[in-house]
Parts: structure tokens; C-alpha cells; sequence
């Protein structure tokens, strides 16, 4: 479901040609179920209402394409509450985060594929969180506010502030300049000029002559990459296309066009996830989304199961 209601949103904004082809496309978001998750539910260590998580994903399909708009920022947020509680008191023993009632998990490092830890810290109340109480993602706090870079709800910065993420930025601006003096500030629109090289909504893109314009997509003309959305290239004939499938070179592009696929390092070959047993490099090449051993030498295998 959250592959669907994100291509929902990619295809709404222009991103995408639609939602049923974004869904065999590779969109850089690979979802599976995690095993510890699904152990600590069914060993009651934490809560689960599927109904609130349903209601969390399709808030993705109906996020705004202004990035600056306040509706462009509540994707995990208060909708999602609820979705997975922790149960296990401060103090107690816990493998994940999730587990904890103060979502917070110090688990130390061992050489045990299943190192456990200690929850710690208070239990966490209900958001969303006023300005100036503790907070844990960008979207903790009350409408208005951010969470900063001390987890403490801010006021949103207004317009001429200086800024990292538009996520500070008061509603209806962004951040944008140059870096390391970047500013909070209104964001162009299609059609309109973008000196900074920033547009405000997805599916947009400041091209050569320095306007905002639509995102190529399969077929439309380009004389670069940067043309195309950036789930598609800019081939040798001129035109926005999809990446290497299955069995093709990535030797010139790494994003292989299939869900799940990757680009082998060591062939340059775009491949399927692999099955367990075979070699890996990283975890996003296996179908158990595991990579283990020693460098060199690993291998794909199912993910231990730590609760």
C-alpha cells in the first residue's frame, strides 16, 4: 500500500506517466515486511491497528506538490500515530526502538548478530508537541513549528532566515541560495524564473535557461539527464527513457528500471534481488533485504530474528 499511494503521488504531480506503470518502475523505495517487527507484535511488545496505518499511507497519494505548502509536510505525522506502540517500560530490555513506550532503544555494540539493549528515556505522550518540547521526527510538533536539530519543537523561520530544509521554513516558502547561506524564502512556480536553481513543485525542475519547467518523461526531448525526471535519462537519440531492465548493461546508468532491481558492481549487469546463499555486497541486492559476513565474502541470508 505505500508503494501504491506513493506512486500516486509521483503520477499526480507529473513525476511519473501514472501510477501503473510507476508501480513496476524502480522508484528507489523498496518495501518488506521486517521480520523483528512482526516478532515483537506477535509477542505483544508492540501495539498494532492497521486501520491508522491504512490511513497513515493513503495520506502519502494526497500530499500537496508544493513542497512549501503545510500539506507537503505531514507525511509521518499525526495521521500515523498510534499506527505501532511500544509497550516495554524504561529500563526494560528491548532489541528495537519500536518496542519502547519512549521509542528510544540503547542497544550497545556486540559482536553477537543480536545485541539487546535498555529502553530509555520517558515515555513518549501523544503528539503533536508544543513549541519547545522534545520531539523525534520533523513532523512531531504542532502545526506551525519543526522539529530542530536539537529534537526540540521550533517555531517555523520566516521569510529572510537563514535555513537547511525547507521543512523550517514557514508555509508557502522555501529554502534556497547558496549553500552554507541558504534562506528561507517564496519558491518559483512553473513558468516562473529560478535564479537559485530550485522549484517549488514536484514534478518541476529550473532548466538551462533558469525557469521552472515540467520534468521530461519517456519520449519527451532532452538534451540531458538533468531534463528528465530523475527516474528516467536522457538516451542517444535525445529522449527521456526508462533505465537498463533486467539482464542489461548500467554500465552508464546505475538505476536499473524494474522494482527490486540493482546494478552488480562487478558486471555492470542489472539483476533481480538474489536468493540466499549468494554473494552480496549490500542488503538492498538480496530478496531477505540481508547482506552478511565478511567483506569479501558475503553472503544473502534470512535476517535473525532478535526478539
Amino acid at each position: 500500500m505505500f508503494r501504491a499511494e506513493y506512486c500516486r503521488y509521483l503520477a499526480r504531480c507529473g513525476a511519473v506517466p501514472d501510477q501503473a506503470s510507476c508501480l513496476d518502475m524502480n522508484v528507489n523505495i523498496t518495501t518488506n515486511s521486517d521480520p523483528n517487527l512482526k516478532a515483537a507484535i506477535e509477542a505483544g511488545k508492540i501495539k498494532y491497528d492497521g486501520g491508522i496505518i491504512g490511513r497513515c499511507y493513503h495520506q502519502i497519494g494526497d500530499l500537496s506538490c508544493d513542497r512549501t505548502d503545510e500539506k507537503a509536510r505531514t507525511l509521518g505525522g499525526i495521521a500515523c500515530y498510534g499506527g505501532t506502540l511500544g509497550t516495554v517500560e524504561t529500563g526494560a530490555q528491548c532489541a528495537l526502538d519500536d518496542e519502547c513506550k519512549s521509542q528510544m532503544c540503547d542497544v550497545p555494540t556486540c559482536a553477537d548478530a543480536c545485541c539487546q539493549g535498555t529502553c530509555t528515556g520517558a515515555p513518549l505522550e501523544a503528539p503533536p508537541f508544543a513549541i519547545g518540547a522534545a520531539c523525534l521526527t520533523a513532523v512531531d510538533c504542532v502545526s506551525g513549528a519543526y522539529c530542530d536539530s536539537t529534537k526540540v519543537c521550533a517555531a517555523l523561520k520566516p521569510t529572510g532566515s537563514t535555513c537547511s530544509s525547507t521543512l523550517e521554513c514557514a508555509y508557502g516558502t522555501g529554502c534556497a541560495g547558496t549553500t552554507g547561506t541558504r534562506t528561507c524564502k517564496p519558491l518559483p512556480a512553473l513558468g516562473e524564473a529560478c535564479p537559485d536553481g530550485t522549484c517549488r513543485d514536484t514534478g518541476t525542475y529550473c532548466n538551462a535557461a533558469k525557469t521552472c519547467a515540467k520534468v521530461g518523461l519517456p519520449g519527451d526531448a532532452c538534451t540531458a539527464s538533468t531534463d528528465c525526471s530523475v527516474y528516467y535519462s536522457c538516451d542517444a537519440t535525445g529522449h527521456c527513457a526508462e533505465g537498463p531492465h533486467e539482464g542489461q548493461s548500467c554500465a552508464t546508468v546505475s538505476r536499473c528500471a524494474d522494482y527490486g532491481n540493482f546494478c552488480e558492481t562487478a558486471s555492470k549487469i542489472c539483476k533481480a534481488p538474489q536468493p540466499t546463499g549468494a554473494t552480496c555486497t549490500s542488503a538492498n541486492e538480496c530478496e531477505s533485504r540481508y547482506c552478511t559476513g565478511s567483506v569479501g565474502t558475503m553472503t544473502c541470508q534470512p535476517e535473525p530474528i532478535c526478539i
